[in-house]
């Protein structure tokens, strides 16, 4: 299954920036930070460290294994596939609409021909299967 989510980008320009921001996407990525963000937002854990820590998320998951369901799909997950270039977004929007209005048209079809059958029954349809 396609998986994705928060990301985290670093845009510092200087040195200094650079090491704290990296020191923050350290952090928030360890199991330490990652058990703050689940107990904060309920969003997967960056990785499966925490539930396995009594003093973690073990007993948070424990006691509410639905909060489980993402780790225990994480062999099944893909890399989220994205359209290249500044388009992408709309490439994305025309590709899932035109994945809607073909639906709405199969329905449509099946829909008008259910009602064509039954405005125009075909004659001795019955007397076919009578023998």
């Amino acid at each position: 299954m396609p998986t994705g989510g928060a990301a985290a980008l670093m845009f510092a320009s200087t040195p200094e920036k650079q090491q704290a921001a990296w020191k923050f996407m350290k952090f928030i990525t360890d199991a330490t930070g990652a058990t703050i963000m689940v107990k904060g937002s309920g969003c997967m854990a960056p990785n499966s460290r925490p539930a396995e820590d009594p003093a973690l998320l073990r007993a948070l998951y424990e006691t509410h294994p639905n909060h489980m369901t993402a780790l225990r799909q994480a062999p099944c997950m893909t890399a989220w596939y994205a359209f290249p270039g500044g388009e992408a977004f709309q490439f994305g929007d025309n590709f899932i609409n035109d994945r809607i209005t073909d639906l709405r048209n199969s329905r449509r079809a099946a829909l008008l021909d259910r009602v064509s059958d039954r405005q125009h029954p075909q004659e001795n349809t019955y007397d076919e299967f009578r023998g």
